[in-house]
């Protein structure tokens, strides 16, 4: 099998703006997309691969190292992020890393931790022969299963510690691993919710705490369900302006006949029956009734949706659909959040009694995450 070579971007404190190739040990499966530890200096930073080949594009192939191993066994970007990575890196004369790291998870930028190993035990130091640095350095490496780096140079009264650390690997008389860093975020969490009454109960619920209020738009419809048309002059009166009738007008909900003098309705029954009692909520039981009707449709089936409702106005509803699985965020802040039995909206703490929402457990902010 002829030897593979792959290009990496390396998350090097300085913006490279290419890749550095790196030979595919043999045994290893890497495609691009996977994240690897490789050499770099004297140090051993993360890199993401980009690109795998059978040709190396910066180096000549006898002069370059070998990548140490992967990080994780499947691949941390797909071929399309992968390529919008370079893209953006070209496009924008941008790092390479630099590009990439916008496709990867967060916290993925952490400084790998060189961990030493011992393969001789304690008593078995003295009777080798070595030179001092490399006897003290192994002797305070047996001590313990393992020592990171950073721990070792402090034990030690003298400079050259990886130096010496790498001659006792080749003599395998030490192995060295990496690990990352603890990561310096915590996973994202958000709270969950679901209704924990009936639909109908929870809109009868908010009726009964917020009866209808009067609306003059409202009166007009009534009255045009009661009779096909009525005189411009009466429309004008029960709206109780010439503006509000006009929206009735520009909401498609009313017209004018031919003749200019009499206005009719130019909505279905149903519908003119659902705006009357839209009109006749207020701005919070409007809000209630969007977040009752959205956690109503998240009662079933799985997936990631987002609702939109015109009564919310520009605020959408994302949930996780199934129960105890729902989050409502406002992109204007008018419904920031479904949480608990403290009602609708934090702002809004009469709706505290309206309807009780079973507050679910937290859970990472992706779908695979919720239960």
């Amino acid at each position: 099998m002829p030897q593979l070579f792959a290009e990496v971007a390396v998350n090097s404190t300085f913006p490279h703006r290419q890749t550095f190739s790196y030979a595919v040990p043999g045994g290893l499966v890497v495609q691009p997309g996977h994240a690897v530890y490789v050499p770099f200096g004297r140090l051993t930073l993360q890199g993401i691969v980009l690109e795998v080949h059978d040709t190396p594009v910066f180096s000549e192939p006898e002069k370059i190292r070998a990548i140490r191993s992967l990080i994780g066994e499947r691949p941390l970007l797909d071929d399309d992020r992968v390529g919008l990575a370079k893209w953006i890196a070209d496009y924008y004369v941008a790092p390479v890393f630099s590009a990439v790291a916008l496709m990867l998870p967060p916290g993925f930028e952490r400084k790998p931790v060189t961990l030493v190993r011992p393969l001789v035990a304690p008593d078995e130091v003295e009777g080798l022969e070595l030179p001092e640095r490399q006897r003290e350095a192994l002797a305070a490496i047996a001590k313990h299963a393992s020592v990171d780096m950073d721990g070792l140079r402090a034990q030690l009264s003298f400079s050259g510690v990886e130096a010496a650390v790498a001659q006792l690997e080749r003599r395998e008389l030490v192995v060295r691993t990496y690990e990352l860093q603890r990561p310096r975020i915590g996973p994202k969490t958000v709270e969950v919710a679901s209704l924990d009454v009936p639909q109908a109960q929870a809109e009868a619920t908010i009726l009964r705490e917020d009866p209808p209020k009067p609306s003059r738009r409202a009166a007009v419809l009534e009255r045009l369900l009661e009779r096909r048309a009525i005189s411009d002059v009466e429309a004008q009166r029960l709206a109780g302006s010439r503006a509000n009738l006009e929206r009735l007008v520009r909401a498609g909900d009313v017209r004018q006949d031919r003749d200019g003098h009499n206005i009719e309705l130019a909505i279905a029954r149903s519908e003119a029956l659902g705006e009357i009692a839209s009109m006749r909520r207020s701005k919070r039981a409007s809000q209630a009734f969007a977040a009752v009707a959205a956690l109503g449709r998240s009662a079933q089936g799985c997936g990631w949706t987002s609702v939109r409702d015109p009564r919310l106005g520009s605020a959408s509803v994302s949930a996780t659909e199934g129960p105890r699985s729902m989050v409502a965020v406002s992109t204007e802040g008018v419904l920031v959040l479904l949480v608990g039995t403290g009602g609708f909206t934090r702002d809004a703490g009469r709706w505290g009694s309206l309807v009780d929402l079973a507050l679910g457990t937290s859970c990472p902010a992706a779908p695979d995450g919720c239960h």
